[in-house]
């Protein structure tokens, strides 16, 4: 396996990572903290006139197998052990000349969000550009536009089932790719970004909040909520990199984004596939016992990753079949995880 140096860490800072705002200047690597913190919405705001309301109710589809030298997506999403009610949602779509991923994580403090994750997930799936070769910078461009005509439309929609406009309290995270293996990745709130490489190493993006409260997207549908947010001034962005190159101990680097979302760009020149998670990865505990006494220890997110992505192949539903296996190993190594987790891959084909 190749070893991972700090120039490797400097190229994927400033190669596949660009923001919507310019990029902070020269972080210092530091220790991740992983810290699990509850999600905290801002005031209620009200309504404005509805549209044609999403259909909630459809389940993610499973793909046709595919021949593994041509492009394909699969997702998957299960509920966590401290949730009644999964919140989170993901769907996928692949049809030879595009893949798309669309995943949204609710807000736990939001009522009906599970529902409003679903909302915001198809009235996405309607903004995906149509065209089977896309120009991605020009996609970056435009991203904060459209992603303001997706939270008005889903509002309407979410109207027009009678919903609160907070069920709309999500994280929204999408990866669109052409049949050329370009690719953009956008994150709108907190969650993880993993980008696996043709040379076996995975990059992976973790944003997070640091008092918790995560920028949602529905923020923008009221001015009042917006500045209620803007008021945390300690609630900084921070955005954590780690090169996984198999068992050893990852690189990591940390640093604060000032960016509203992030935007990743990248191609199958130097990427096999691409991720989103939501931030139940990080949710992972390891019951550990001495025969007198039972602990619960936080997993490394690194170890968790590691074991989520490790593909046989990229056939079919090889998300589900994935993720499904590694829920059984879980079981035992004695680990759980309190949080809803939602997985998002496309497969970027052979170069």
């Amino acid at each position: 396996m190749k070893n991972i140096t700090w120039k490797d860490i400097r190229e994927a800072v400033g190669g596949s990572h660009n923001h919507t705002s310019p990029h902070p200047s020269s972080p210092k690597p530091q220790q991740a903290q992983q810290q699990q913190k509850a999600h905290k919405p801002f005031v209620v705001v009200e309504p404005t006139k509805p549209l044609t309301p999403a259909t909630p109710s459809r389940p993610v589809k499973e793909q046709p197998i595919l021949e593994p030298t041509t492009m394909n997506s699969d997702s998957i999403f299960v509920i966590g052990s401290y949730h009644d009610i999964c919140q989170d949602y993901v769907a996928n779509h692949n049809n030879g000349i595009k893949s798309y991923v669309v995943l949204a994580d609710g807000c736990s403090g939001s009522k009906d969000s599970d529902i409003g994750a679903r909302v915001l997930v198809k009235t996405h799936e309607l903004f995906i550009p149509s065209m089977g070769v896309m120009d991605f910078n020009e996609y970056a461009r435009r991203a904060p536009t459209l992603y303001s005509q997706i939270i008005e439309e889903a509002e309407g929609n979410a109207k027009a089932l009678e919903l609160d406009p907070m069920s709309l309290d999500a994280t929204i995270m999408s990866i669109v790719s052409n049949k050329s293996g370009e690719f953009m990745v956008t994150c709108y709130g907190d969650g993880v970004v993993a980008l696996g490489r043709r040379d076996g190493i995975i990059e992976t993006y973790s944003v997070s909040y640091k008092e918790g409260y995560p920028n949602y997207l529905s923020y923008q549908l009221s001015n009042e909520r917006k500045e209620r947010f803007a008021e945390k001034t300690g609630n900084y962005k921070e955005v954590i990199l780690e090169m996984i190159n198999g068992d050893e101990e990852p690189l990591k680097q940390k640093y604060r984004s000032s960016a509203v979302f992030d935007t990743y760009l990248g191609s199958k020149s130097k990427y096999l596939w691409v991720a989103v998670l939501s931030d139940g990865v990080n949710s992972f505990m390891e019951k550990i016992s001495d025969g007198t006494s039972v602990t619960q220890e936080p997993v490394p997110p690194h170890k968790v990753i590691r074991e989520l992505f490790n593909f046989k192949n990229f056939q079919g539903t090889f998300v589900k079949r994935r993720v499904k296996r590694f829920l059984e190993s879980c079981s035992e190594r004695q680990w759980t995880h309190g949080d809803d987790l939602s997985v998002g891959v496309v497969y970027l084909g052979d170069e």
